[in-house]
């Protein structure tokens, strides 16, 4: 199954979490992604995508996705299936933990993911 790991990472947190997923998973063939660096339409190239999110402050989705988070809404998910990772400071910000990870379920499923 071809894999791919989107993420967005603004202190190298999120990014060093997708290097974790890739090291200790038993996937083979899992490319990475900063969302950054790429558009999300090679999204369509794979059979399992993996979105990994922090929320930043009061619910705020991270910059680099917010650059592509109107792509978003133009991707097709269907019969694609997905993860998600969620990272946030729990307490400081225990009211929204991880809610940019749920923002971003909900537009994908949105999309045609296959739940």
């Amino acid at each position: 199954m071809k894999t791919a790991l989107f993420y967005g990472t603004t202190t190298g947190n999120t990014g060093d979490i997708a290097d974790k997923v890739k090291a200790e998973w038993d996937i083979s063939d899992i490319d990475l992604f900063d969302v950054a660096d790429t558009t999300l339409d090679s999204a369509s190239h794979y059979d399992l995508l993996i979105f990994a999110i922090p929320t930043w402050d009061y619910g705020e989705v991270q910059e680099d996705w917010l650059d592509v988070w109107e792509e978003v809404d133009q991707l097709n998910f269907e019969g694609k299936q997905a993860a998600f990772i969620g990272l946030g400071d729990q307490y400081g910000y225990p009211e929204w933990f991880v809610d940019a990870m749920g923002m971003l379920h909900d537009k994908i499923v949105n999309r045609g993911l296959k739940s």
